[in-house]
């Protein structure tokens, strides 16, 4: 995002489907969006808003999380982690990045995917496990708004290039 680094991906959904959502008749209005601004990396986001949606009392056993696209599968697997047994837990993907990072090629999505819940499924078993995982998403931040908004593609490359072996060398065995 941009200086001052006031927007999150998950306010900009929530924004873009409160639009969709505006133009419907209030009988049509189904469903409330919540989203939240603190997370670093998509575990943290899930966390968060289970925590947002205890505090607000929300008991709904129908939870849909939007997600994009090349997540799914990740956000599927925390969410059931997380969100337990519901009624119907949905995990609806959004094809939005329209970044270069998009035609990395699937093997290094699958990759960088597959370790990244590896490492999400880590952090979750012990507090010095969260805190470790969490320092890693704060260096990440950093290093890519060191780098600028114009070369965030390949410095989003060139982060998990670097880091994947790191999580397997460092946090996963």
């Amino acid at each position: 995002m941009f200086k001052p680094y006031r927007r999150a991906e998950a306010t900009e959904i929530a924004r873009f489907y409160n639009e969709l959502l505006k133009n419907l008749p209030k009988s049509q209005r189904i469903w409330r969006m919540y989203s939240e601004k603190k997370s670093l990396s998509t575990l943290e986001n899930l966390l968060f808003v289970k925590d947002l949606l205890k505090k607000q009392k929300v008991t709904a056993s129908d939870i849909t999380i939007f997600c994009e696209s090349t997540r799914k599968h990740r956000v599927s697997v925390l969410a059931k982690r997380l969100f337990g047994k519901r009624k119907a837990l949905h995990v609806v993907p959004i094809d939005f990045d329209t970044s270069p990072n998009r035609y990395l090629g699937a093997d290094f999505f699958n990759k960088k995917e597959a370790r990244v819940l590896q490492f999400d499924l880590w952090a979750l078993k012990s507090t010095k496990n969260y805190k470790k995982y969490h320092e890693l998403f704060r260096e990440k931040i950093t290093f890519l708004r060191s780098r600028g908004t114009k070369n965030q593609s390949k410095a989003i490359e060139e982060w998990w290039r670097m880091k994947l072996k790191a999580i397997d060398e460092r946090h996963l065995r």
